[in-house]
């Protein structure tokens, strides 16, 4: 979760974060970590946060997870 907030977070995308480290394993998440410091050497922050998200919404929709917070009256 940290690692995600410190290195991909552009001050927008924390509570996706936090949702995406809650619904999904530990092992995919892992997976996007590596596959995101591959991809995002030299991108600005913005640019990392945007493949972070794209890439956590890959992996989750494999999985049949949907990353999106349901607003709403309960």
């Amino acid at each position: 979760m940290n690692r995600f907030l410190n290195s991909y977070d552009n001050g927008h995308r924390d509570v996706f974060f936090c949702l995406a480290v809650n619904l999904m394993e530990i092992g995919d998440l892992n997976n996007v970590l590596k596959q995101a410091d591959e991809i995002c050497g030299n991108m600005d922050l913005s640019e990392k946060s945007d493949s972070a998200k794209r890439l956590l919404n890959d992996c989750a929709s494999k999985r049949g997870i949907t990353l999106k917070l349901r607003k709403g009256s309960w």
